[in-house]
């Protein structure tokens, strides 16, 4: 009797100890800053830096990386080839773009790729809607439509017909 006791206890303690993790492990996922032991990264980037950096100088070096390298054209094109590419960390250039341009890199790097896409379309009826998204750089159809639509209140081909007139 004694030994099913122990047995009783040990189920107990082991099932006890096993939901426990499964609830909180599912309470991670739907909460992560109440698991969360290492402050945010993000933190950095609440505040541009005010002193030994030109932070006007950096904002028209981004600029004109989209506008005159067209790197907005790289569908692989992530925050982290920017800013190597610019030689400054990733909070910094994502700090100025929040901060300066009132937009994320994400929306910041569409917004060029729609204006190159208007263009084509103007410039390029013969040219599909796919290859032009495509030299855009855009990566799919889907999220191009998206973009246009969200940007211009049109699809891309109403765009087109609207344009021809």
């Amino acid at each position: 009797a004694h030994l099913l006791r122990s047995d009783y206890m040990i189920a107990f303690v082991t099932t006890t100890i096993g939901g426990l993790s499964v609830f909180f492990f599912i309470l991670s996922f739907r909460n992560p800053e109440i698991v969360r032991v290492m402050p945010s990264r993000a933190k950095k980037a609440d505040k541009l830096p005010r002193s030994d950096i030109d932070i006007d100088t950096i904002t028209d070096r981004i600029t004109r990386l989209m506008t005159d390298g067209k790197v907005y054209r790289d569908s692989s094109l992530s925050i982290q080839s920017v800013s190597n590419s610019l030689g400054i960390p990733v909070y910094l250039l994502s700090s100025i773009l929040n901060e300066r341009m009132g937009m994320n890199f994400r929306t910041f790097v569409n917004m060029h790729r729609l204006n190159e896409a208007k263009a084509l379309l103007k410039a390029y009826p013969e040219k599909s809607i796919l290859e032009i998204a495509f030299e855009a750089g855009f990566n799919s159809k889907s999220v191009f439509n998206t973009a246009f639509v969200e940007e211009t209140g049109l699809t891309p081909r109403e765009y087109r017909v609207k344009i021809g007139q």
